[in-house]
């Protein structure tokens, strides 16, 4: 019962995995008509008809696989923002709740500027 529930929820990567099997197995089927025949002209039709299609499965599962675990990463990705935010809505609560600071920030003047090197990285010149 367990395993047609994860089958449920994970029915992208079981089809993944079906189309994974059916492909090989065509591909094997197309090797096993075409290896005894030393005509291309009787080969042809196992290559047509088995290999293509197999390599049309295989790549079906390639596509499903990736596209399950996109989906995984974009979920993730989704619980990762919400947190976020999450925290970000109690530091606002905490900040309008919390009092003023006795003394206000200063200002201090930047005498060294950050420059780009030939490669890129960043290189502080003095003025």
């Amino acid at each position: 019962m367990e395993l047609l529930k994860f089958a449920r929820l994970q029915w992208d990567r079981f089809a993944a995995g079906g189309c994974v099997i059916a492909g090989f197995v065509l591909l094997l089927l197309g090797y096993l008509g075409t290896r005894d025949t030393e005509y291309v002209a009787a080969q042809v039709p196992y290559v047509i008809s088995a290999g293509l299609t197999g390599v049309f499965f295989l790549g079906i599962g390639a596509v499903l696989w990736i596209s399950a675990d996109q989906r995984d990463e974009w979920r993730q990705l989704r619980t990762i923002a919400l947190v976020i935010r999450q925290e970000q809505l109690d530091r606002r609560a905490d900040a309008n709740t919390a009092p003023a600071p006795a003394t206000s920030p200063t200002w201090t003047e930047v005498t060294e500027a950050p420059t780009l090197t030939s490669v890129g990285l960043p290189r502080t010149v003095q003025r």
